[in-house]
C-alpha cells in the first residue's frame, strides 16, 4: 500500500508541471516534471489524431521533444512505474516550433531562494532551465511559470544554473 501511495503522490507531482506547461516548445527542448521515482512511462500524443508518436520508459524526470515534427499540435503523457503503476497525467496541448530565440534578460532575470532542501525559482516570464551538477551533468529541466516555481527533489549540493552556483541544503 505503501508504494501505491507513492505513486499517487508523484503522478500529483507531474500534474502540477504538467498544467503550467508554456503552449510553444522549440524542438531542442525537454520537458520535465517533479518527482522522485525510479521509472517513468512517457507517451508524446499527437493532439488531433490522438496518435502516440513517442513512447518511452525513462528513469529520470526529463524527456527530450527531439525528433517531433514541427508546427503540429502534441500533448504529453506521464505516469510513474514502480511497484505498481500510477494513472496517467496529461499536458495541456502544446506547439512545437522549429525556431529557437535566445534573449538574454530571459537568462538574467531569475531569483534563487533555497530552504530545507527546496529550491524556489522567481522568473517574470516563462522559460525552461536546466539544472547542472558541478561535474557538468544535466539533473533537471524545469519549465518556469510566470512567477514563482518550486523545485523539489534535488540532493544537498551545489548545482549550477543559468552559470549561477545555487547551494541545495
Amino acid at each position: 500500500m505503501k508504494n501505491r501511495n507513492y505513486a499517487l503522490h508523484t503522478t500529483m507531482l507531474a500534474m502540477i508541471f504538467l498544467t503550467q506547461w508554456p503552449s510553444f516548445l522549440n524542438a531542442n527542448d525537454m520537458i520535465s516534471w517533479d518527482g522522485v521515482n525510479d521509472l517513468w512511462e512517457i507517451q508524446v500524443v499527437r493532439n488531433n489524431s490522438d496518435e502516440i508518436v513517442k513512447n518511452e520508459i525513462v528513469n529520470d524526470n526529463s524527456f527530450s521533444l527531439e525528433g517531433l515534427e514541427s508546427n503540429v499540435e502534441y500533448y504529453v503523457k506521464v505516469r510513474t512505474i514502480n511497484m505498481v503503476y500510477s494513472g496517467w497525467v496529461s499536458s495541456g496541448v502544446f506547439t512545437l516550433t522549429s525556431t529557437t530565440t535566445f534573449n538574454p534578460w530571459l537568462v538574467s532575470n531569475l531569483v534563487f531562494k533555497c530552504e530545507n532542501q527546496t529550491l524556489k525559482i522567481i522568473s517574470e516570464v516563462e522559460q525552461l532551465v536546466k539544472i547542472f551538477s558541478l561535474d557538468g551533468s544535466l539533473k533537471r529541466n524545469v519549465g518556469l511559470s510566470k512567477g514563482e516555481t518550486i523545485v523539489r527533489g534535488l540532493e544537498k549540493g551545489i548545482y549550477l544554473i543559468n552559470n549561477q552556483k545555487i547551494a541545495i541544503r
